[in-house]
């Protein structure tokens, strides 16, 4: 018998104990049962999402205007993922807008077959509207464009990796 899974966990360091105790729990089925186990790691673990506070505050000021009403996630735990590997390198969002598909679970057909309808589409057009007003924030402030681009080069001088 094979599988396939990809534990994940809210910090690399909650990963690794976690990757830890699901070898001991794949072990001792093993050795209960008297069969043989074989674990291989495939890729590139993944870390913790880090939201820039800034970016973060500037999307939610862009959606209200656009008359969302946006949950600020700055802070918040969020899973290992691989856009926490991206925001370990250089400063991130990972926003979320929301549209009507009457109570349809993400990643299902219901839920991809609301995603031609017009709610759908305003939802793509608010969130992209709302992306260019947090360019647009960090564009015209001198501040917070001079702590990004000093930040970047002092990541890329570190040579920045999870």
């Amino acid at each position: 018998m094979t599988g396939t899974g990809v534990p994940v966990s809210p910090s690399a360091e909650q990963l690794a104990h976690l990757r830890a105790r699901v070898r001991a729990c794949f072990e001792a089925g093993a050795l209960a049962s008297g069969a043989e186990v074989e674990l291989a790691r495939h890729g590139e673990d993944f870390t913790e999402l880090r939201q820039d506070p800034f970016m973060t505050g500037a999307y939610v000021r862009a959606a209200r205007a656009l008359g969302r009403t946006p949950e600020p996630r700055h802070g918040e735990l969020m899973a290992s993922t691989d856009m926490g590997n991206v925001s370990h390198a250089v400063p991130t969002i990972h926003p979320t807008i929301g549209c009507e598909t009457h109570g349809a679970l993400q990643h299902t057909a219901e839920f991809a077959a609301h995603g031609t309808s017009e709610g759908a589409d305003r939802a793509v057009l608010d969130g992209a509207l709302a992306l260019a007003g947090v360019g647009v924030e960090l564009a015209t402030d001198g501040a917070q464009r001079r702590r990004l681009l000093e930040g970047v080069a002092r990541r890329s001088r570190e040579g920045a990796r999870p």
